[in-house]
């Protein structure tokens, strides 16, 4: 986005596509170029799905997909993750910074010390045995239609249930969110920050995504391991 502003190539209409579970950083970092970020299911395939709908439509100019397992895309030349292009953009990145007389890693700093120092984990549980896959969605069954006000010292701003589009907020209201339907319950906490949880789609594995950020790193890590802690008290009770 950086390059594009300069060049004064960045759409007023430009769009980052990028999987829930994505980090929730990218989204600070859009706002202050006036770029949307709009959040899909996990699995690439979503992220062509509204490339294909933006071209159809002409509403929004597609810039950047990416997910949390590592996979990104610039431009739309393709349907899905693009390991030659983001191998590019990297090396171009590099020679940019490098021509700055500024390093890749204390380019990174600069952002953490902009927009918070961000911490993401994730967690896989397994589960084994005949009846290991029932037992996993029955966990993520259980989270469904329940709203948790607070975890740790965090105010949940609302309990989306991604397998029928909906999300409970504080308030206790009811509301639809524009998603693809899938098995995942995400909560949406004050400050940005989010857990998720979603089983596996090819092993009997529940995976649980955590993102938090503060104002140091050292803040952050504590911050994050405490989440945890706090979130896996919940999971024992449902288990």
């Amino acid at each position: 986005m950086l390059r594009l502003k300069e060049e004064r190539k960045l759409p007023s209409n430009g769009v980052i596509v990028k999987s829930f579970v994505s980090t929730g950083l990218v989204r600070s970092i859009a706002d202050s170029y006036g770029v949307e970020v709009v959040d899909v299911p996990v699995g690439f395939k979503y992220i062509g799905e509204k490339i294909a709908g933006y071209e159809k439509d002409r509403s929004k100019q597609f810039l950047f997909g990416f997910e949390e397992s590592c996979g990104y895309l610039r431009g739309t030349h393709a349907r899905d993750k693009d390991a030659v292009v983001a191998s590019m953009l990297f090396a171009e990145m590099v020679c940019y910074y490098n021509y700055r007389n500024v390093s890749v890693i204390n380019r990174l700093n600069s952002i953490y010390e902009k927009y918070g120092y961000a911490q993401e984990r994730t967690v896989s549980i397994k589960y084994e045995g005949v009846n290991a896959m029932q037992d996993m969605n029955a966990v993520v069954d259980s989270l469904k239609g329940e709203f948790i006000p607070k975890i740790d010292i965090y105010n949940v701003k609302a309990v989306r249930d991604y397998s029928t589009a909906t999300a409970i907020t504080a308030d206790g209201d009811t509301v639809e969110i524009e998603s693809a339907r899938t098995n995942a319950v995400y909560y949406e906490l004050e400050n940005g920050i989010f857990i998720c949880v979603r089983p596996s789609g090819t092993e009997p594995k529940l995976k649980i995504y955590y993102f938090i950020r503060a104002n140091d790193r050292q803040t952050s890590e504590h911050a994050v391991e405490k989440l945890m802690e706090a979130f896996a008290k919940i999971l024992e009770e449902k288990n």
